[in-house]
């Protein structure tokens, strides 16, 4: 058996929410703060590393209680790119990166487990979520795409490297169309409520 490949996890918590009109991050889902509900679904010892990108105390504490390391965003401005690279100077090197949007509170471990099996199998391609034929989050990035995320242009995000390498994507179909869902505005968020009583985070 080969050596494990070390993914390194990055937790963008930094947005104001301004589409979802507060902080979403910390809007109660089941009883306790939407963010809390996505970091336990990351597989335990499944990254060599997660990072929480964040300019909020109360989701600083919820890293930590969960023995993350914590990113303080200490800038004003809502900018993707710069979250992106805080995060990536956080980690150590390894040879992927998976980046977490932190508002798909319905993503389950095992579909989590399974992106990061397939990026072994594949450690120099882009590993992208798909489910009935449509690309979602978290996606994997290899090593040797670490310089173009950290240069990113202001106000730019994973997109903006994927179109650069399009011959390193791989879409890899998993999961469940309910686990992709986005919480960007209260009613999706509620509509995932009632979802979650259906399709339980397990």
């Amino acid at each position: 058996m080969g050596k494990p490949v070390k993914i390194a996890a990055i937790l963008m918590a930094s947005g104001y929410g301004k589409r979802f009109g507060c902080n979403k991050l910390l809007t109660p889902f089941q009883g306790r703060p939407l963010i809390e509900t996505v970091m336990d679904s990351l597989p335990a010892g499944q990254f060599s590393k997660v990072a929480v990108v964040t300019r909020y105390p109360e989701i600083a504490a919820c890293a930590a209680r969960h023995h993350f390391s914590v990113v303080e965003n200490t800038s004003l401005e809502d900018d993707t790119a710069q979250t992106i690279r805080m995060g990536l100077e956080a980690v150590p090197e390894a040879e992927g990166y998976m980046f977490f949007v932190c508002d798909q509170p319905l993503l389950r471990p095992r579909t989590i487990s399974l992106l990061c099996d397939a990026f072994a199998e594949t450690p120099e391609q882009i590993i992208i979520p798909t489910c009935q034929g449509q690309p979602g989050n978290p996606i994997i990035f290899p090593k040797s795409l670490r310089g173009a995320l950290a240069s990113l242009p202001p106000n730019h995000g994973g997109k903006h490297v994927i179109k650069a390498y399009p011959q390193l994507l791989r879409n890899f179909p998993c999961g469940e169309p309910w686990e992709f869902i986005d919480a960007d505005r209260p009613e999706i968020l509620e509509e995932i409520q009632q979802l979650a009583i259906i399709h339980p985070n397990v």
